[in-house]
């Protein structure tokens, strides 16, 4: 799970129709790979940014320890 501190990117489903939104900080994404049980999951969107950014990155293994300990 990626978590947008600062900067903006561009999502797009399929690169040759443009982009289908995009992320501000505060705004999150990769939540699918996360949340599939063997972290397999297939993108289903990509990501560029249009800016400078600065993210930050929770690992899969991270988030179950923490999930574990709720």
């Amino acid at each position: 799970l990626f978590l947008m501190q600062k900067g903006n990117a561009a999502v797009y489903h399929n690169e040759e129709e443009g982009p289908i939104g995009t992320l501000e900080p505060g705004d999150h994404f990769g939540e699918n790979a996360l949340l599939n049980s063997n972290g397999s999951a297939r993108r289903s969107v990509s990501i560029r940014a249009i800016s400078a950014v600065d993210v930050i990155r929770l690992h899969r293994e991270d988030f179950v320890r923490l999930a574990d300990s709720m």
